[in-house]
């Protein structure tokens, strides 16, 4: 079912507009206007507590990036372009190394996950950040760089992190946003 699925995302479905568009997609670089949009909303909303949500950003980053690689290596499952048993991939951009879970998968949904509560974003806008987080594991496998089952493992690794994350933070460092009222702005 994995390669079934990884073959009608990468093959069947592959377009001209798609081609061209999910490697810019999965490009990290792509996003940095992106997180530098996160930071200022955490200076504008927390001002001089905005350190806190931006350490946790990073803290949730780190901790998802490390874990993600060290199972990697440990599992040492091959990306589809080195199972030999798999034809006819229609592209592979970039990916080196090994394929479960996802870097990828799990960095951007906890990071979705962990700005969505720290910056306490309406449903809305928390959804936005998860059809991003998921448009970027999809371009993963679109890419040919790793099977779908690679992206669930890391959505779910990220996920679970992120909300540690939270809860700790939550828990022992408490960040409130500053709140105006009567046009004077106050710290609570």
């Amino acid at each position: 079912m994995d390669v079934a699925l990884f073959h009608f995302i990468n093959d069947t479905i592959s377009n001209a507009f798609l081609d061209q568009v999910m490697p810019i997609i999965s490009n990290k670089l792509t996003w940095i206007p992106l997180y530098a949009l996160f930071i200022i909303v955490a200076v504008v909303k927390f001002k001089r507590q905005s350190w806190k949500v931006i350490l946790a950003m990073i803290i949730t980053f780190a901790i998802t990036d490390l874990t993600s690689n060290a199972i990697k290596h440990s599992l040492k499952n091959k990306r589809p372009n080195q199972v030999e048993e798999i034809f006819a991939i229609k592209r592979v951009e970039g990916g080196s190394g090994y394929s479960t879970p996802s870097s990828h998968a799990a960095n951007h949904i906890a990071i979705a996950v962990v700005v969505g509560l720290l910056l306490s974003l309406k449903w809305g806008w928390k959804l936005v950040l998860y059809a991003w987080a998921i448009l970027i594991g999809f371009s993963r496998i679109y890419n040919g760089v790793h099977f779908p089952s690679d992206i669930f493992i890391g959505f779910g690794l990220g996920g679970l992190i992120a909300i540690i994350v939270y809860l700790l933070y939550k828990r022992f460092i408490p960040i409130r946003a500053i709140q105006k009222q009567d046009g004077v702005t106050s710290t609570p």
